[in-house]
């Protein structure tokens, strides 16, 4: 039953909106941001699956440090976020996170998502290229290019969300007297990433 209520609240606003057809501009953009994001990942593999991985020492190096970085701003997000999650289920309070990696990042999954993407979007277009000027064909440079959609989509709207972030943080942590000192301090030593 609550499933069925949320797909018929779904759909009422869908209608209200001018039906499923005008979502499309909206499932589109998605569609190709979600599309841009999975480029890399099949550039990558058609990269190391292909004799061209064999040859070029220098490419296979470059887009292997781009997969390695990208790596680390993945785990960046996830230890933001397991700290965040382990310092607000021991607290009852709504608690400002400075500890752990926030000492250093105060919003450190949105800035490891970008870092990320952005470099899972740069071992993609390598990729791309090296295959291209292995096998003469320029078809993996249009995925190439969807991977540098995808990040600059992801990257817009975490950007945004960062912004947003230190807006309300600054509403809720820097007016109370009781925690404007800690929110200053913490201001003061951290880097608050990537904002628009």
């Amino acid at each position: 039953p609550r499933f069925t209520e949320l797909r018929e609240k779904i759909e009422a606003s869908a209608n209200a909106k001018g039906g499923r057809l005008a979502r499309t501009p909206f499932i589109v953009s998605c569609a190709l941001l979600y599309g841009g994001l999975v480029a890399p990942t099949l550039l990558t593999s058609a990269y190391f699956a292909s004799p061209a991985a064999c040859f070029a020492a220098g490419w296979r190096t470059a887009i292997a440090t781009c997969i390695g970085v990208s790596w680390v701003g993945f785990l960046t997000a996830a230890l933001g976020d397991l700290t965040k999650s382990w310092v607000k289920a021991s607290s009852k309070e709504n608690k400002l996170v400075t500890s752990g990696i926030f000492a250093f990042l105060r919003h450190p999954n949105y800035t490891g998502e970008t870092i990320g993407w952005s470099f899972s979007a740069l071992a993609g277009f390598l990729s791309a290229l090296a295959l291209t000027l292995h096998n003469g064909s320029s078809k993996s440079l249009v995925l190439g290019g969807l991977s540098f959609v995808g990040a600059a989509g992801i990257n817009f709207v975490l950007c945004q969300a960062t912004t947003g972030l230190e807006k309300r943080q600054k509403e809720t942590y820097g007016g109370e007297t009781d925690t404007k000192t800690q929110y200053e301090n913490w201001l003061a030593k951290t880097w608050g990433g990537f904002t628009l």
